[in-house]
């Protein structure tokens, strides 16, 4: 579980005025080596197909051989052709 943030005194006012929306502070940048947690849903066949190439590529000695690999290289891919990295 992520470690919380003590809120400031401005947050802390925020929230009392406003509710707990405008006490939110803004997401704090991410260095290009850490990773973040992100959850999608998928339809079952593209999970399928996922873990197959992971398996698959685990069982040839290739990289990336996990399913968080492969999805992260195809969402990469995608990004980058889209013009979004």
């Amino acid at each position: 579980m992520s470690k919380r943030r003590p809120m400031t005194t401005a947050a802390a006012a925020a929230f009392v005025q406003h509710g707990p929306a405008a006490a939110r502070q803004p997401a704090q940048p991410v260095a290009a080596t850490g990773t973040v947690m992100l959850s999608v849903r998928l339809r079952p066949d593209v999970m399928a197909a996922v873990r197959m190439a992971a398996v698959t590529r685990k069982n040839a000695g290739q990289q990336p051989a996990t399913t968080q690999g492969v999805v992260q290289v195809a969402l990469e891919e995608w990004l980058r052709s889209h013009g979004h990295l």
